[in-house]
């Protein structure tokens, strides 16, 4: 595996410039849980933070937004709308592919990951409250960063540079650089999606499949969005439209609303979260221009 070199780590590069925020105002709420801070970004994201040490060990955040799978679907079409999440997860939503996240944090205590549901988009992570800075530095990479396979994106190191072959996979792994600077490991998307593809091809000789199938069928009275993914439908997913639709839904954080709860220094957290989320950019994101005008799914008699 090639060794990341720290002089290129993408969590110790700053804020870009034109993207630095902060926080515009601090309002106290009192909840049934008690006292909590709502403080308002200076591009108008909220953000609700609530001290506790019920866990003294760690920090939870999530954040969520309206409108899901269902916006993209007139669009995009059923098969790239449901696969986006998994193939954004395969090339690397945060800047840099699976493989470089782990050695980029290695010795941290961060989780995360989004999801992007019928009707809503979430982010969820957790922190060791050491590495809260670390982990809005996720979010906000999750948001800045590139998000495509396009080879135009990546420059392979000279003749002699780290190449392993894997015949019983297929796999070919080879190191190479992104144009930034940063050394990774590039993965094969296809071999992803042929996975998916034996699953298909299984699922048709699993009685158990069947059964569960048509329970879906008979409970969502035969709607296609839910029928069981064909082998037609993975052979025609576009990966570059995936990605496009999974930058849709990341690309605007003033559809967000953040929660952050644990072990904080609420003074600290509010320099934090103005830093690295008040300069993101809005306006451009998957809602349209009413937001309350969700996209439903038709209807199916």
């Amino acid at each position: 595996m090639p060794q990341i070199d720290s002089s290129l780590d993408l969590l110790n590069s700053s804020v870009a410039p034109g993207l630095e925020g902060g926080v515009a105002t601090v309002n106290e709420v009192i909840g049934y849980l008690g006292p909590a801070e709502e403080i308002t970004l200076s591009n108008g994201v909220r953000v609700f933070l609530k001290a506790t040490r019920f866990q003294d060990d760690e920090i939870r955040i999530q954040a969520i937004a309206r409108g899901g799978q269902t916006e993209g679907l007139s669009t995009y079409g059923r098969a790239v709308v449901r696969y986006a999440q998994m193939i954004a997860d395969e090339v690397g939503q945060y800047g840099a592919p699976p493989s470089a996240m782990l050695d980029l944090l290695a010795g941290k205590t961060v989780s995360g990951s989004t999801a992007i549901r019928q009707y809503d988009r979430v982010i969820t992570g957790s922190c060791a409250p050491r590495d809260l800075e670390v982990a809005l530095k996720l979010i906000h990479l999750l948001f800045v960063s590139p998000l495509t396979p396009n080879p135009a994106r990546i420059k392979v190191l000279p003749v002699g540079a780290f190449e392993i072959s894997r015949e019983t996979t297929g796999m070919t792994i080879k190191t190479a650089r992104v144009v930034s600077g940063l050394s990774c490991t590039i993965f094969q998307l296809q071999d992803v999606l042929q996975y998916v593809r034996d699953q298909i091809v299984v699922s048709k000789r699993d009685p158990y499949a069947a059964f569960g199938n048509r329970v879906i069928e008979l409970n969502t009275q035969g709607h296609p969005f839910f029928r069981p993914d064909t082998l037609e439908e993975i052979d025609g997913l576009s990966v570059d439209d995936a990605c496009a639709f999974y930058r849709k839904c990341f690309c605007d954080l003033s559809e967000f609303t953040f929660v952050v709860v644990g072990n904080l220094d609420l003074a600290v957290t509010r320099v934090l979260v103005g830093k690295y989320l008040g300069g993101l950019p809005t306006g451009q994101g998957l809602l349209p221009v009413v937001r309350w005008m969700l996209a439903f799914l038709p209807y199916q008699r």
